[in-house]
């Protein structure tokens, strides 16, 4: 006999219909997409954690060569500071606004303030996180960081 032929008979000899076969092995198939879905869900969520730092990397090299464009342009002066000599943050975004930069958003802040910039003048201060910005830009040194979160501010 032929193999199909075969299985056929010893299905319908053990009283087994083609139904009850067929529900089986869909419930088989679900089973294992099931299982397959669920050791992948880990690496999906690190692939797109691992996207956010490569979006955060190239957002933060885009300013800062913004920043150095605008001091070489500018007989080494640094944006961000108004006519009377005092930063401000307004300030620093019209005179990157003029090297066609727009401050890109913060990957991993959420809303409007994603796009804000903490602005000093301090040449010792550091970036703490919870300034309730996206940025973090220093007028007296230059440094430009992300600031939500004391890790990233390191990058």
């Amino acid at each position: 006999m032929e193999r199909k032929k075969l299985r056929r008979f010893q299905r319908k000899k053990a009283g087994q219909s083609s139904m009850i076969a067929f529900f089986e092995r869909t419930v088989l198939a679900l089973i294992l997409f099931a299982a397959a879905v669920g050791w992948m869900m880990p690496k999906m969520a690190q692939a797109a954690a691992e996207n956010r730092i490569t979006l955060l990397m190239e957002r933060l090299h885009q300013v800062r060569s913004s920043i150095a464009l605008y001091r070489a342009e500018h007989d080494g002066r640094l944006p961000g500071r108004g006519v009377d000599g005092k930063p401000a943050a307004e300030q620093f975004l019209s005179d990157l606004a003029k090297q066609r930069c727009r401050i890109p958003a913060n990957p991993f802040v959420q809303g409007p303030k994603a796009c804000r910039v903490t602005v000093t003048d301090d040449p010792a201060a550091r970036p703490t996180g919870r300034e309730e910005t996206g940025w973090w830009y220093n007028a007296a040194t230059g440094h430009f960081a992300a600031c939500d979160s004391r890790y990233h501010s390191a990058f």
